[in-house]
Formats: structure tokens, C-alpha cells, sequence
């Protein structure tokens, strides 16, 4: 990829990011979108043109220090995927197996934990982050 190109879709990524990182009163289902959607547009323009949304988080979770805690990454991408489809375009039958508030609240940690990895080592920072303890926690109860 062309840096031109490269810097324009990170740039969109990282405003993406902060308009609701650390906002108050944004919805946490707004934010869960908005993290997903980050991740599925650097896939589509950093990585393969090609996939599905479902491939597309499991490639980039599976890219993250995380991976190597997460026993069901394929049924967690499922669920980020149904969850995302349930709150976007609003589709009743994704209701039941999406994730509950609760842990959309959680989940939105994790996502924010992948994308500020993502960001740094696009920036050519190789930094190995603490994985928050709350994000830890998650994942052994996702893993249960």
C-alpha cells in the first residue's frame, strides 16, 4: 500500500478511535460499532480486500498478544459478528446470541486493547502492553 494511502486510512482509523475512546455518554453499543467497524476497514485496507467480518476479526485477534489466552477464538468471532449485525441493522434473530450489555462493556476493553496494538506497530512501535486485568479476567470467563 501506498504511504499516501496507507497514512489517509490509518488517519481515518485513529479519528475513528479517539471520537469514542474515553468520551463520555457515548452508548457502549455505538462504541462496540465503531471498534468493530475500525477493524474490519484496516482488514479490508491493510491486510486482504477479500473475507468476511467474521474472518476479519478472527485474522486480527488471532494477530494480537491475546491470541495466545483464547481457547474459542472462532465462536468469539462469531458472536462479535452476530452482535455487530444485531446492533446495526437492527435484525431480531441475531438477538439471542449476540452479547449482553454487560459483556459489550467488556468486550469494547478487549477491541480497545487490539486496536491500540494495531495502531502502534503500524507507527513501527514495538511495544509488548501489560494485557489489562479486566481484558484478562474476560478472557478466562470467555474461555469457561
Amino acid at each position: 500500500m501506498k504511504n499516501g494511502l496507507k497514512k489517509k486510512t490509518l488517519e481515518l482509523a485513529i479519528i475513528n478511535f479517539f471520537s469514542v475512546y474515553g468520551q463520555r455518554g457515548v452508548l457502549i453499543e455505538n462504541k462496540f460499532l465503531t471498534y468493530i467497524s475500525i477493524l474490519e476497514n484496516y482488514h479490508k485496507n491493510h491486510i486482504d480486500k477479500n473475507g468476511y467480518l467474521k474472518t476479519r476479526l478472527e485474522y486480527l485477534l488471532n494477530e494480537s498478544s491475546l491470541a495466545l489466552h483464547f481457547k474459542k477464538m472462532d465462536k468469539y468471532s462469531e458472536r462479535l459478528k452476530t452482535t455487530r449485525n444485531y446492533h446495526a441493522h437492527l435484525e431480531e434473530k441475531h438477538k439471542e446470541k449476540s452479547l449482553d450489555s454487560e459483556e459489550i462493556l467488556k468486550t469494547n476493553y478487549l477491541l480497545e486493547f487490539v486496536i491500540r496494538e494495531i495502531f502502534l506497530r503500524e507507527i513501527g512501535i514495538d511495544h509488548k502492553a501489560l494485557i489489562p486485568h479486566n481484558v484478562e479476567r474476560y478472557i478466562i470467563e470467555l474461555n469457561n
